[in-house]
């Protein structure tokens, strides 16, 4: 019986660090989703822009496709869009071959990716400001032991916040 009630209690304590970790993340996600809104794009725009501008050259829509873990199909519907607002430019390598597509990012479209980063940044600082150096390390630390964490800012919002950006 005691090994119920140890489990049962285990299990409130996982459920309430999950709702926990949630409410911290959640204020934080939908105030990315408001800062991509205002920066004029949306999530899937700022995603695929985020990808573009760390790749720093020449890449495939189907590379952006696969870091993106969406279809090809999805990526051109969002390419059009940023090259017909000059955020982005496609080019060919071989002429007498269309089929191979490189997609780079403009000095309009990195700055505004420059300008959602920071801004994000900005956020992030307000958002932990009361946590010192060492209790973030621990945070850090403690959250690895549950996922390695993410390098830099997520390609993607959360599949959630989605509809928020639109």
């Amino acid at each position: 019986m005691a090994s119920s009630r140890q489990n049962r209690a285990r299990s409130d304590l996982t459920f309430e660090t999950w709702a926990a970790l949630l409410g911290a993340a959640w204020p934080i996600f939908t105030a990315i989703a408001d800062n991509t809104v205002e920066a004029g794009v949306t999530s899937a725009q700022i995603s695929l822009l985020v990808v573009l501008s760390s790749e720093g050259g020449n890449i495939t829509p189907t590379a952006v496709a696969r870091s993106l873990e969406v279809t090809p199909g999805t990526v051109t519907g969002t390419l059009n869009h940023l090259e017909k607002a000059g955020l982005i430019k496609r080019s060919h390598n071989a002429p007498e071959d269309r089929r191979i597509v490189n997609l780079q990012i403009t000095p309009r479209g990195r700055d505004l990716v420059k300008r959602w980063q920071e801004s994000c940044r900005t956020l992030f600082n307000s958002q932990m400001e009361s946590l010192t150096d060492q209790e973030l390390r621990t945070v850090i630390n403690l959250l690895a032991r549950i996922g390695p964490p993410i390098k830099g800012v997520p390609p993607r919002l959360p599949s959630i916040l989605r509809s928020r950006a639109k």
